[in-house]
């Protein structure tokens, strides 16, 4: 959603966004181009418990004011509730699922579609767009049926291979060639040394049926590409494969997330359990009062 804003800001501004592939807006002037406006859902309900304990009230639209007050730039709310009034803007609501609380999701369901509503028909000519994501786990299509929904494709084979490529430049780009020396030579060193590393990735994808279907999922195929370039031979049976995966997924999101590092075997000794029962049941989305209460009588 990130990148996708950052799209249409730039098509908006009438900028190339070579990366991106075919732009969204070709066919029209740059002030055709919707205004994007990106919202994290996730932070909406913890500011909306806050308001709730004090009986107080927080409309999506009153979140976007306290949000552009944070970005101190005068003018900003005003101009994008005038966006939204003349029908300009694409909304882009993101990550419904990461609202744990049963109660507050209901909550920010119905704030969803009253912001809708409010905003939804502003002319024949111009209409604001809205689009709200969601991991399928735990999604309740019930709840939003008035809406069109999509499923994200998994990433087809050329995907995967124009994924590689740029992911191996700036991996090799940020982390073996800085920004010094001559700009010609450090080009063509990065250039080289990025190739290899795509053509040995590559092979190593191609070669395990296992890593081919992980590979779809663009986290999972970013991972393993982490651990191509961490040197960490992918195993032949898909069960070794899934565990090696599962360490250096526990041990790499620790890193990027910047917290204290849980030691990989309490971490699978404490997860196992949960993710066994989420598994036998058939259910792949767990309320945090279960989680809380499986990981305390574990750990007794």
């Amino acid at each position: 959603m990130a990148r996708l804003t950052l799209h249409m800001a730039r098509c908006g501004l009438g900028l190339p966004d070579p990366t991106m592939g075919q732009p969204l807006y070709t066919s029209y002037p740059s002030s055709s181009a919707p205004v994007p406006v990106l919202l994290l859902l996730k932070d909406y309900a913890i500011e909306l418990e806050k308001a709730l304990k004090e009986a107080a009230e927080l409309s999506l639209l009153s979140y976007l004011k306290v949000v552009t007050d944070r970005l101190h730039m005068p003018g900003l709310f005003e101009y994008l509730h005038a966006c939204l009034q003349q029908g300009r803007c694409l909304v882009m609501l993101d990550g419904l699922d990461e609202v744990s609380e049963l109660d507050t999701r209901k909550r920010v369901k119905q704030e969803i579609e009253s912001f809708i509503l409010d905003f939804r028909d502003k002319g024949k000519d111009s209409f604001n767009r809205f689009l709200v994501t969601s991991r399928v786990a735990g999604y309740d299509v019930v709840a939003l049926s008035d809406y069109l929904h999509f499923t994200v494709a998994e990433l087809t084979p050329k995907q995967i291979e124009d994924f590689l490529p740029r992911w191996c430049r700036a991996s090799v780009q940020r982390d073996v060639f800085p920004a010094t020396g001559e700009r010609h030579e450090r080009e063509e060193a990065i250039q080289r040394e990025a190739e290899v590393m795509r053509r040995r990735l590559s092979q190593a994808i191609r070669s395990h049926p296992g890593a081919q279907k992980l590979a779809e999922n663009p986290l999972l195929l970013t991972l393993l590409a982490v651990m191509q370039q961490n040197s960490i031979v992918l195993p032949e049976r898909r069960v070794e494969l899934y565990t090696v995966v599962t360490k250096t997924l526990l041990e790499n999101r620790n890193k990027i997330k910047d917290i204290e590092p849980i030691p990989e075997a309490l971490a699978i000794q404490r997860l196992g359990p949960i993710a066994y029962t989420m598994q036998e049941s058939g259910n792949s989305f767990a309320r945090q009062h279960d989680v809380k209460e499986t990981l305390r009588a574990i750990i007794q």
